[in-house]
């Protein structure tokens, strides 16, 4: 093991770094790349549905709706729920749930 050792880790220490610095070069550009293709799809497409409030309105509100009706049944008539659903334990959590269900 004479000085040649050093050199060598030296050496191969140097072109490590090179390599790593390429590929990071090629990972920039490639993300450029990808940003710019996604932003030509998203053009010819007309815009990403989140930003002009499309996609599925209808759905949420039915959505919405039925957390709300279904929340607010135990609250309103327990007894008429206990019948649908079934008879429970816990009247209090019930309603707990019920209440949080009819808030989301």
């Amino acid at each position: 093991m004479d000085s040649a050792t050093p050199e060598r880790s030296l050496v191969e220490r140097l072109r490590d770094d090179r390599r790593q610095q390429a590929s990071a070069r090629q990972r920039r550009r490639m993300h450029r790349s990808l940003q710019k293709a996604r932003s030509r799809r998203l053009q010819q497409v007309g815009g990403c549905p989140q930003e002009k409030g499309a996609g599925l309105p209808g759905l949420a509100t039915a959505q919405g709706l039925y957390l709300l009706l279904t929340g607010m049944w135990p609250l309103v008539h327990y007894r008429s729920f206990e019948w649908v659903s079934g008879p429970k334990v816990d009247d209090w959590l019930v309603k707990c749930v019920g209440g949080l269900a009819a808030k989301g």
